[in-house]
């Protein structure tokens, strides 16, 4: 029982029961998931227990009333079975090979010796070599859901090779527990929308929080380059979720404002600026100057200790707050605690990328200091973002976020009594062959509409409702507030039927007037006019899409000039005889 594997007792051992002469004493194994790691069990327990000599077939698990017998009674079709396992016990030396296979067994030779479980626990019953094709990811997925693992081997050429090893185990373990994390961090968004519904921001932050981090601590692990991590992170819609979080925080910080919550819900400033680092990454620079200064509140920079108060103050530093807390350096008699070493590389980084210093040798010591962090088995990170000997990873997200290229307004930076921070700190050649420069995910941005110009785009039916919920983040982003413009930003449902309503909800709550018809038109080509002149639409095209304008009540004449001289410039000269300078009258209409 200890082992997870039952057999059904024989019939004729209970009382009032009897058992037909010739009948079958072997029972299906009822296989129950363990209840603790399998390497913690006595051998004995799975000496007494072995894989039967159906293991690698289609037949099913079969145990044998001499379970002893199995291993001499092998089936010639079948392979011999090799156990994987572990260390029965820390204080045994046998293991599973020596429990299965006795000393000068022919099959010992062959059989895998792993002194520490690389198994999930509670999660596998039973491991076994079989001829069975390799699992895919899914596959891996759903066996891993029923209890059992069937190890594949590799058969193809004929000869028994095991496919499964130790590091094999270990990966299947760490993927087993992302998807663990993944499923924790797409249901802690859940839980955010439903806390900030009943009007509980500092639930839904937390959730929020602990969503991002679950988000930010796979990324880190799985990707070792910045732009497939900026891809996944597409996927995961981040950003979006950075946006919620952003005016989470604000209705939080609202309320503490007012007295109507205390300080200590907004928390210290580890997690405020690790996110802060993400938005950094995906170009969310909203959201990462409103966590820096949330991070140099009066009520968190209090709760957090001296090292994160000086990385917090050098943050808001680098970023040119203006109400950037001074930070407090260390003297040059004091020296870092313990573990803080491993971070004084990043304020070091940050001040030399404030001040314009040397950032090619102070980016080697934060390499070094990663290096020697992802060994440090002393060090334990809760949410597996830092990079430890327990929980490595593969990218440094703080550097990264640090050497990211910004903008900082001169008159910014003068009003503070600094220098300029530079685009580009070092060379292009140098920042692309060490970290990679920072593009858009998708090509160009798309200019974002304001609420009033989303309100003639909506009117007209030319807005998709995905496009109305960014509208809103961007106008809570902009300061503006409104009830139903907040449901809206955190809406999940995106159909039209959903969205409809909270966004003519929002107009009202505004206070934005309904447009005619006519007015709607001339605001929807001025916006795409703008588009023409930042060089995303072909001046062509936004030709006919305001010659589609036409289908609605009301079209202004004033734009049929436009519409006219796209036809003309499409016209084919040739074809209708025109003269040999019609050409530079094409361009001038195009002008």
């Amino acid at each position: 029982a200890r082992t997870g594997v039952v057999v059904r007792p024989h019939p004729s051992r209970h009382p009032g029961q009897g058992r037909a002469r010739g009948a079958d004493t072997r029972q299906p194994l009822k296989v129950q998931p363990l209840r603790q790691p399998l390497g913690r069990f006595p051998a004995r327990a799975l000496r007494d227990h072995p894989p039967s000599r159906y293991v690698g077939t289609s037949a099913p698990l079969v145990a044998s009333p001499r379970p002893h017998a199995c291993l001499r009674r092998q089936s010639a079709a079948a392979s011999t079975p090799t156990p994987v396992g572990a260390r029965s016990s820390p204080h045994r030396a046998r293991t599973l090979r020596t429990a299965l296979f006795p000393r000068g067994s022919p099959a010992r030779e062959s059989a895998p010796m792993l002194r520490r479980p690389a198994i999930p626990c509670a999660r596998l019953t039973a491991c076994f070599y079989g001829n069975f094709v390799p699992l895919d990811v899914t596959g891996m997925r759903q066996t891993l859901r029923r209890g059992v693992l069937f190890v594949p081997t590799m058969a193809a050429s004929g000869q028994q090779q095991p496919f499964a090893s130790s590091a094999q185990f270990c990966r299947l373990r760490t993927f087993d527990h992302h998807m663990q994390k993944l499923e924790a961090a797409r249901s802690s968004v859940e839980i955010a929308r439903s806390w900030l519904s009943k009007g509980q921001p500092g639930w839904a932050l937390r959730c929020s929080n602990s969503a991002l981090m679950g988000y930010l601590s796979i990324g880190v692990a799985e990707h070792s380059d910045l732009d497939s991590f900026k891809r996944w992170l597409e996927e995961q819609e981040v950003t979006k979720l950075l946006t919620q979080h952003c005016t989470t925080l604000r209705m939080l910080a609202d309320a503490v404002d007012r007295g109507a919550t205390p300080g200590s819900t907004l928390g210290g400033a580890y997690g405020h600026l690790a996110i802060a680092h993400l938005a950094s990454l995906v170009e969310a620079d909203e959201v990462e100057s409103a966590l820096v200064s949330t991070s140099i509140r009066a009520d968190v920079y209090g709760l957090s200790t001296p090292l994160w108060r000086l990385y917090s103050a050098t943050y808001s530093k680098m970023l040119g707050s203006e109400n950037s807390a001074e930070p407090v350096a260390k003297t040059s008699g004091s020296r870092w605690r313990g573990l803080e070493k491993y971070w004084q590389g990043y304020i070091t980084l940050m001040a030399a990328r404030t001040t314009g210093g040397n950032l090619e040798a102070q980016v080697q010591v934060v390499d070094e200091l990663f290096v020697a962090r992802n060994k440090d088995m002393k060090l334990d990170d809760g949410y597996e973002i830092e990079g430890t000997g327990l929980h490595p990873t593969k990218l440094d997200f703080r550097k990264l976020s640090i050497l990211a290229p910004r903008i900082r307004s001169n008159t910014q930076a003068s009003a503070l009594g600094q220098a300029p921070l530079p685009l580009w700190p070092v060379s292009r050649s140098w920042w692309s062959g060490t970290v990679g420069q920072k593009q858009p995910l998708n090509g160009p941005r798309k200019m974002t509409k304001t609420i009033e110009e989303a309100g003639a785009f909506y009117a007209l039916d030319l807005i998709s409702p995905e496009e109305l919920v960014d509208v809103a983040d961007a106008a809570m982003s902009s300061g503006r507030e409104a009830e139903a413009l907040t449901w809206l930003a955190i809406e999940s449902d995106k159909s039209r039927s959903t969205v409809g309503p909270l966004f003519e909800q929002a107009l009202r709550e505004l206070g934005v007037a309904t447009l005619p018809a006519s007015e709607c038109c001339i605001v929807v080509a001025t916006v795409w006019a703008r588009q023409v002149q930042a060089g995303t639409l072909d001046p062509v095209m936004f030709g006919f899409m305001v010659g589609g304008l036409d289908k609605h009540p009301g079209f202004p004449p004033e734009l049929a000039h436009i519409v006219q001289d796209a036809m003309w410039h499409e016209e084919r000269p040739t074809a209708y005889g025109y003269p040999a300078d019609y050409g530079t009258y094409q361009q001038e209409c195009k002008a």
